[in-house]
C-alpha cells in the first residue's frame, strides 16, 4: 500500500489518476499489473485484453484510492478533507499519546527481534503496553468514535490503528474497534486497509477464517525452502477481489514477498513455533476463545 503524504493533497492525487489513464490511453504495458489486480473487472484478462478494455477517469480514480488503501475515490477525498481539517487536531493529548506509544512498541518489537535483553522481560511489558493502551483508548473511542484525521491529524491516523491492533490482550475492545473504524469508514474517518488488517487479526486470534488472507505464518525449513502457513479464509476464490478492494495486493504477490523476507530475516521453524506460542497465549488470556 502506497502511504499518503503527511498533509495530502487531492490535486496531486487527482494528477496521478490522469497519469495513470494516459498511461493505459498510451498503451503502456507496466501499468497493467497494477490496474488488472485494483480494477477487479480486469480481473482474469490478459495484459492486451486490460489495454484493449475501457478505463475512465473514475476507474483511474479508484485505481488510486484502493493503492492508499480507501475502497473508493469518494472515501479517500473525504479522508483528504478531514486531513485538512487536523492541521489543526481537535484532541492534541491523544495525538501525543498515541504517537508515544507507537515508538514505545515499535522499539520494544525490535528489541525482541534482535533477541536484546530477556525474552520474558519484553513479554512482560508488552502485555503492560497493551492493558495501558486498552484503557486511555476505550476513554478515547466513548468521546470521539473512531478519532479520525480532523481529531488526532492526518498522520496520526495509521499510529492509531497500529496502537489498536497491539492492545491485544481484551477481545472484547477488539471487537469494538474494529466495529467502529468500520462505522468510520464511509466518512472517511480511517482507511479500508488497516480496518481489513484488524479485522481478520480479530477473527485469527478467535479462531474463525478470516475475510482477506492478511494472516500467514511462514518460515524456512532445514533445507532453505519456504514454507507458507495459511489461516483458513472464507470464499476464497473472490479473496483477490475482497483484497483489492481495500488496497492489498494479490496473495501470489504478498507470498513471494514473504518467501523473500523469510531468507533476508532467517526465520526459521523455532521462531515461527514460538510466535505461534505467543499467538496462542494472547487468544487465551485475552478472551478470544469464549467471542
Amino acid at each position: 500500500m502506497k502511504i499518503l503524504p503527511g498533509s495530502p493533497n487531492l490535486q496531486f492525487l487527482l494528477r496521478e489518476a490522469k497519469a495513470l489513464k494516459s498511461s493505459h490511453r498510451n498503451a503502456d504495458i507496466s501499468i497493467c499489473a497494477t490496474i488488472g489486480h485494483f480494477d477487479t473487472s480486469f480481473h482474469g484478462l490478459s495484459h492486451q485484453e486490460i489495454l484493449n478494455s475501457r478505463f475512465s477517469i473514475l476507474d483511474a480514480q479508484r485505481v488510486v484510492a484502493r493503492l492508499y488503501g480507501f475502497s473508493s475515490w469518494n472515501r479517500l477525498k473525504k479522508f483528504v478533507h478531514r486531513s485538512y481539517l487536523g492541521k489543526a487536531p481537535s484532541d492534541i493529548q491523544l495525538r501525543s499519546k498515541v504517537l508515544n506509544r507507537r515508538t514505545e512498541l515499535e522499539n520494544l518489537v525490535k528489541a525482541y527481534k534482535s533477541k536484546q535483553g530477556d525474552y520474558k522481560s519484553k513479554l512482560d511489558q508488552y502485555h503492560e503496553l497493551s492493558l495501558e493502551s486498552t484503557h486511555f483508548l476505550k476513554n478515547a473511542f466513548d468521546r470521539h468514535g473512531w478519532p479520525g484525521p480532523d481529531v488526532v491529524g492526518p498522520d496520526c491516523v495509521e499510529a492509531l490503528a497500529f496502537v489498536s491492533g497491539n492492545a491485544t490482550y481484551d477481545a472484547d475492545f477488539q471487537n469494538e474497534s474494529t466495529q467502529l473504524m468500520g462505522e468510520a469508514l464511509p466518512e472517511g474517518g480511517v482507511c479500508a486497509h488497516w480496518h481489513a488488517m484488524l479485522r481478520d487479526r480479530y477473527l485469527v486470534l478467535s479462531n474463525q477464517p478470516t475475510i482477506y488472507g492478511t494472516s500467514f505464518g511462514a518460515y524456512r525449513d532445514d533445507n532453505g525452502e519456504f514454507q507458507l502457513v495459511e489461516y483458513d479464509v472464507l470464499d476464497p476464490e473472490n479473496l483477490n477481489k475482497r483484497r483489492a478492494q481495500v488496497g492489498y495486493d494479490s496473495v501470489e504477490v504478498e507470498r513471494r514477498e514473504l518467501a523473500k523476507r523469510a531468507s533476508e530475516e532467517n526465520w526459521n521453524l523455532g521462531t515461527y513455533e514460538h510466535c505461534i506460542k505467543d499467538f496462542e497465549n494472547t487468544s487465551i488470556k485475552g478472551g478470544y476463545q469464549s467471542q
